[in-house]
């Protein structure tokens, strides 16, 4: 039998480009998914795509529970729609909530799938509450027919070892899309060293330290940056671009919006000093939208991050996260040496870092399991 999963995708934000890549990606050989994502107030990005809101999310415990609340209200709203899936992909561990309790009450034969690009902060805590919700996520990981990960690390440091999970999963990389442009045309080498923090900016120590980085070597350094920030470092982020060698781009259309950003950037600022376990172990989009455009990354020893780019030869680790460490780096840092690393990134094939085939193969792992033998078109639909 050759027929086409239909899959609903619960995401955590809906105006997140992140989201569109996915939707787009398990699209690519079936039907669109149906996107099902609650809104930030404070998240507006370039190039969304059309999607069913179920609420506006708010931060702390009980903004959530409210929000999904009003989720499942939505999705009572929706059950005939629902009730046609063969596929819940769940982002998160609230989303993953949300489709377990969908799965139950509107498609009891659809597959759960949970997809992990960040561990959730609850989790990672310690006490009463951390427990709970860790309790909480082994009760629904026992109901999930394959889980997604961004990073081997999540799988061996996380899931495996502090929450036994012994099911099937499946890695699947922050790689870029597939998309057309001149890699090679792409090559900036102003006077100043020009370093690029791109995405989101939820690291607090981070804009410190570029901050502090880009007063002290003003006629040596230049800051690019291109995403927005938490609404926490909104103010943070404002200081920062009130110097005059800072240049914020703004929001961005993803991924074609990289071509006007990584050429402007000599090194890649992969640091996330701040996010605890999650940010030892998770594995970001820059350090593939970088190696794609040939900027070498700074990263943090002891991070996933850091110890891919060492395998691969992508870049910098620095020691410690502290201004010491970042001064001593900046001192002994060359031109020479950004543009010969470079040039060795820009000989790595681009398979490296964009997207081939792991879509398909995903669709394919979950179309494996099912019962009824449903398989995916596996012609990339055109038109």
């Amino acid at each position: 039998m050759n027929a086409k999963l239909q899959i609903s995708f619960f995401a955590p934000d809906g105006a997140d480009a992140a989201v569109a890549r996915r939707a787009i990606g398990l699209g690519k050989y079936g039907p669109m998914p149906r996107v099902f994502a609650f809104q930030r107030s404070d998240h507006i990005q370039c190039g969304q795509m059309p999607y069913q809101r179920l609420a506006m999310l708010k931060e702390g415990v009980l903004g959530r529970f409210g929000a999904l609340i009003k989720g499942l209200l939505i999705l009572r709203q929706r059950a005939h729609e629902i009730s046609e899936t063969d596929v819940f992909y769940c982002r998160n561990l609230d989303l993953l909530l949300l489709g377990a309790i969908a799965r139950h009450l509107y498609a009891k034969d659809a597959q759960l799938v949970y997809e992990v690009l960040d561990i959730h902060p609850l989790t990672l805590r310690s006490g009463m509450l951390g427990a709970v919700f860790r309790g909480l996520e082994r009760v629904l990981l026992r109901r999930v027919d394959l889980l997604v990960l961004s990073s081997r690390r999540f799988h061996c440091d996380y899931f495996a070892k502090k929450q036994r999970f012994d099911g099937k999963w499946y890695l699947l990389e922050n790689k870029v899309p597939r998309f057309d442009f001149l890699r090679d045309a792409n090559a900036r080498r102003g006077s100043k060293i020009s370093i690029g923090y791109v995405g989101k900016f939820r690291c607090a120590t981070s804009l410190e330290l570029l901050e502090r980085l880009a007063r002290e070597y003003s006629d040596q350094i230049e800051l690019v940056l291109a995403g927005h920030a938490n609404a926490p470092l909104k103010k943070r982020l404002e200081k920062l671009c009130n110097l005059a060698n800072v240049k914020h781009l703004g929001p961005y259309r993803y991924p074609e919006g990289l071509v006007d950003i990584y050429p402007r950037i000599d090194l890649n600022w992969g640091l996330d000093i701040d996010g605890g376990e999650n940010a030892q172990m998770l594995m970001p989009n820059r350090i593939y939208e970088g190696g794609l455009f040939g900027v070498p990354v700074l990263a943090l020893r002891g991070t996933e991050t850091a110890d891919y780019a060492a395998k691969n030869n992508l870049g910098w680790v620095l020691d410690r996260p502290d201004w010491p460490s970042l001064e001593n780096f900046i001192e002994t840092i060359t031109p020479a040496a950004l543009a010969d690393k470079s040039s060795a990134i820009r000989r790595m094939p681009r398979g490296a870092f964009m997207e081939e085939d792991a879509h398909e193969c995903l669709l394919q792992e979950i179309a494996s399991r099912r019962a009824d033998n449903i398989s995916i078109e596996c012609a990339p639909q055109r038109g």
